[in-house]
Formats: structure tokens, C-alpha cells, sequence
């Protein structure tokens, strides 16, 4: 399995590279964003890193009210797709909500993302509902949902 690890601010440069590579102009996070983030107490950036490299990164957020964690957002490297790295960081965000207490993870993915669809159903998510225009260019989302004490 690919080892994970949290980020620091002295992967910044290294996350806004994945997020080119990964991810269409809209949808990429701005290096602020990305910096707060890291700095949130109430986020988590966990990084799968194959021969010591970045391949992929998840977004963790969290709520003092809540028990379900957002995965907000997740990519993997296009040259490392594959390779498990998507479902490696998933079982890390999963024991890290966990960690924090909460016992659901939730996330919402692009209706028209199949990939990510089947590897959000393969690592134990639901589907929960849909909302509708719910990105920029109208696509509807879809939310998937995760009970972390059902294994």
C-alpha cells in the first residue's frame, strides 16, 4: 500500500503541481486556499507519495458539531493512476476521522466522474443523494457517504 503522510507548508508547491496535473482551471484550488488549509486545525492534507514523490493528496475538513468528516477533495497524480494511491489515501483519511471522533465521511463527486465514482463505491461509500447544478457549469453532484464503525 502506498504510505501516507500529513502535509506541511513546505509541500505547497508540490500540492499546487498536483492540482495542475489533476484537476481542470475551475477546479484547482489557488495557492491560498491551499495554504490555509494547511494551516486549518479544522483540515487535514494527507499525501501519498510513491519513490518518495507526490502521486496524490486528499482534503480532510472537519466540524467542532460534527461527527461526519468531508473528504473535500482528492487527487491522484494522471502518471501514477492505478496504482492504489486513491484508495491508500482514502484509508488514511478514514483512520485519521477516526481519530477526530467522527464516524461517517462524506464527499461529493461529479455526476459525470465515473472513475471516481467507482473508487469511492469500491473503498465502502453510498450513494446518499444528488444536488443538482451544484458546480459551476450545472453539473449535478453526487453525495456519497461513508459509516467508518460499519469496517
Amino acid at each position: 500500500m502506498t504510505p501516507c503522510r500529513s502535509a506541511t507548508l513546505a509541500d505547497l508547491s508540490a500540492l499546487l503541481a498536483l492540482e495542475a496535473a489533476a484537476f481542470q482551471p475551475e477546479d484547482r484550488f489557488a495557492r491560498r486556499n491551499i495554504r490555509h488549509l494547511l494551516c486549518a486545525p479544522s483540515a487535514r492534507i494527507l499525501l501519498g507519495e510513491v519513490g518518495g514523490r507526490l502521486a496524490g493528496s486528499a482534503i480532510l475538513l472537519f466540524r467542532k458539531t460534527s461527527r461526519i468528516a468531508r473528504l473535500y477533495s482528492i487527487a491522484t497524480d494522471p502518471a501514477q493512476g492505478g496504482k492504489g494511491i486513491g484508495a491508500a489515501l482514502i484509508a488514511a483519511c478514514a483512520v485519521e476521522a477516526l481519530n477526530r471522533d467522527c464516524n461517517r465521511i462524506r464527499l461529493e463527486v461529479r455526476a459525470g466522474n465515473i472513475r471516481a465514482q467507482s473508487l469511492y463505491r469500491n473503498c465502502g461509500f453510498r450513494l446518499l443523494k444528488e444536488k443538482k447544478d451544484y458546480y459551476a457549469n450545472g453539473e449535478t453532484a453526487l453525495v456519497f457517504e461513508r459509516d467508518l464503525k460499519a469496517g
